[in-house]
């Protein structure tokens, strides 16, 4: 999904960067680049950027540049103390990350020699890890005294309260990834106070039409490609009404915009992201 937005701002003529603060980083195959910038960040398709962090990566080198002696900083990184001082301030990782990911939003850092980006995108974690991630700022500014965390932790927390700043929640249109996004959108709201953009429910399967309704009789139909496409239109028809049920039920108990996505019948992933950049980029009515 995130491949598929960033490609339809692009279209638009707009910069893109994309955050990947863990791995595995897909977003370069599924844009057509073969590998990740060397480096971890760079151009990975026309208008669009990848930042892909490593934590731990990430971590030391936020400590070296507090060090300005190299040689100092590379024992300390590599001493059981800093290992121990580490492990003992959870979430310090994570502030980091989202520390670096702010030096870009604020244009102060470069992404493969490129900067001035119009759209930031993150591809936060799943739910329990996303929230613990965007949650860490605040925890600190709770948790640790006035000093550099502190400073670092009230920049981060402005980052992700400014008014340009918002969350798209994706889900499929089935029981347990709708209960999980509902969830979601209470603890974005209610516990990190943050703005929420759209419920993205991707994957809707169509109706089969009165076309397909021709396949839907009881009798299996006679010759191989026909039984096959009986099995289709019946497998299309079944999933829409459970889709239709379980759609209603975010309308009914989301607070946000809703929006809606096909199911892509391709199997290339590139082919996938193109189709839904289309759909994102020109949409017939239900996603605004």
């Amino acid at each position: 999904m995130v491949a598929a937005m960033a490609t339809a701002l692009a279209r638009e003529g707009a910069r893109v960067l994309v955050v990947e603060p863990n791995g595995p980083h897909r977003l370069p195959s599924l844009l057509g680049a073969r590998v990740v910038p060397e480096g971890g960040a760079g151009a990975v398709a026309p208008g669009v950027w990848g930042l892909f962090l490593d934590p731990e990566a990430t971590m030391e080198a936020y400590m070296r540049s507090q060090l300005r002696v190299r040689l100092i900083a590379d024992r300390i990184v590599k001493s059981h103390i800093y290992e121990r001082f580490v492990a003992a301030a959870p979430g310090l990782k994570e502030l980091v990350v989202l520390g670096k990911i702010m030096m870009v939003y604020r244009g102060r850092h470069e992404v493969g020699g490129a900067g001035g980006f119009d759209h930031l995108i993150l591809d936060a974690p799943a739910t329990g890890h996303g929230v613990q991630l965007l949650r860490v700022p605040s925890l600190a500014l709770d948790t640790f005294g006035e000093g550099p965390i502190t400073r670092e932790a009230r920049r981060v927390q402005a980052m992700l309260e400014a008014d340009d700043t918002f969350m798209d929640i994706v889900t499929l249109p089935e029981e347990m990834p709708v209960n999980e996004a509902l969830e979601l959108e209470c603890a974005i709201r209610d516990v990190l106070g943050l703005k929420i953009g759209h419920l993205l429910v991707n994957g809707m399967v169509g109706s089969v039409g009165e076309a397909g309704a021709a396949w839907m009789a009881d009798r299996e139909p006679a010759g191989e490609l026909s039984a096959a496409a009986a099995r289709a239109a019946r497998w299309c028809a079944a999933r829409s009404r459970m889709q239709a049920r379980n759609l209603g039920r975010a309308q009914e108990q989301s607070r946000a915009e809703l929006a809606t996505l096909p199911f892509v019948f391709e199997r290339d992933e590139r082919r996938i992201v193109e189709l839904l950049a289309d759909r994102i980029a020109d949409p017939p009515g239900e996603l605004a």
